[in-house]
């Protein structure tokens, strides 16, 4: 099944996205989209990216420091130039 949905230019060449794709698409106020043409179509893709999605993206090697750790090895960087 296709829905459409119509929209005009305006004389700054702007278009408003209907309702119907914006939720389709899961677009919000501030999203950006690219508009990409190809085979004499017009395709609208949205460019934002839930950071949720991005989850396990990059792994993990070794196993996970804690933040004492973590501040540790930044107060012996900082002693280690005042040398």
């Amino acid at each position: 099944m296709t829905d459409e949905s119509k929209s005009k230019i305006t004389y700054k060449g702007q278009v408003t996205v209907p309702k119907m794709v914006r939720e389709a698409l899961g677009l919000a106020i501030g999203d950006e989209v690219a508009f990409i043409l190809r085979d004499g179509s017009v395709y609208l893709e949205p460019r934002n990216v839930d950071t949720r999605a991005l989850r396990g993206v990059v792994k993990r090697k070794g196993k996970p420091v804690s933040l004492d750790d973590m501040q540790a090895a930044i107060r012996d960087g900082a002693t280690k130039g005042e040398r």
